[in-house]
């Protein structure tokens, strides 16, 4: 199998039981292969320090049967998708939120040598920002990571063993808080999946705006550069700063300005006022943007602007 891994962190160490304290900071992808080559010896891992991308994507999965996806974002998520609709690989996906958990098989070859249901026809577009906080704003629990995973092996098993009933055109939603389970049917969607099959594989760039609030038919209005911020902190005292990355990011590193983490703003937004130039920043201005829609669309702001590539860009004019 392949492994495709960041470096170990010490924030998520409670649901890594590969790694321990003394790996921090070391890379996942080859601690892994090491400590699983240890406990099963007679079978072959690669591991890949590569970000999977749409330049290295058909490369890196071509050799697989089977794509298990375990990622934590939704542009690689739609990404493997489409790399397993072009090349009639099934894959598996999996995903946490807090005390829930999701599985599902995707693109499985069927009896009438047709494919299932993809991803996309499960979920055409991506939630907002807003409606899909990280674990580091919300939270994870632990056991939740494992019960999930354990499931997505379990899915795998069958697929390769051919045992059992498989979800496949189903999707399957535990509540581990409440110990409820939901299997939902779906349909696949033939000429999205026709689409995916003949067009020519988009970039990293598509993938990244399709997660962004732009590709829900909304066109984000009252950007500013930083050098126009700037010009603006200059001759206006009357400005009000947000920053809606989370709290420790404001901590380590601000502008200025109220912190108010994006995952908050539904509960807080009254506290941005209306009567005066309000300006929201992030890292690079992903949040800002979702931020900026929230404020215009369902609060009728028209006083806030949004930071174009957030503080980093700031930093650097």
């Amino acid at each position: 199998g392949l492994i495709d891994f960041d470096k170990v962190e010490i924030s998520n160490l409670h649901r890594q039981v590969l790694f321990n304290v003394q790996d921090v900071g070391k890379s996942k992808a080859m601690l892994a292969k090491l400590k699983l080559e240890i406990r099963n010896p007679y079978i072959k891992i690669d591991a890949i320090e590569s970000k999977l991308s749409a330049e290295n994507a058909f490369d890196l999965l071509m050799p697989y049967d089977i794509i298990v996806d375990a990622c934590d974002n939704f542009s690689t998520r739609y990404l493997i998708n489409d790399i397993c609709v072009k090349t009639n690989k099934p894959f598996i996906s999996g995903s946490i939120f807090q005390y829930q958990g999701q599985v599902g098989v995707f693109n499985a070859l069927l009896d009438n040598n047709k494919t299932s249901g993809t991803y996309r026809c499960l979920f055409p577009s991506p939630p907002s920002a807003i409606d899909s906080p990280s674990c580091d704003q919300i939270g994870a629990l632990g056991a939740v990571v494992g019960f999930i995973g354990t499931m997505m092996a379990v899915e795998a098993i069958k697929l390769i063993t051919g045992i059992g009933e498989s979800l496949i055109n189903k999707y399957a939603l535990y509540h581990l808080d409440t110990l409820q389970h939901h299997v939902f049917n779906y349909e696949t969607n033939e000429p999205e999946v026709l689409k995916i099959k003949t067009s020519p594989l988009e970039d990293d760039i598509y993938y990244q705006n399709f997660c962004l609030v732009h590709n829900e038919g909304n066109q984000l209005h009252n950007e500013i550069t930083p050098a126009e911020l700037k010009q603006i902190i200059r001759e206006n005292n009357d400005l009000v700063l947000v920053d809606v990355r989370d709290l420790y990011e404001h901590e380590l590193l601000n502008i200025g300005g109220l912190s108010i983490p994006l995952s908050d703003l539904r509960s807080r937004y009254y506290e941005i006022p209306r009567d005066k130039k309000v300006v929201v920043y992030c890292k690079i201005g992903q949040r800002s943007a979702e931020a900026l829609h929230y404020l215009q669309v369902h609060k009728g702001y028209n006083n806030v602007y949004h930071l174009k590539g957030g503080i980093r860009a700031y930093m650097n004019t």
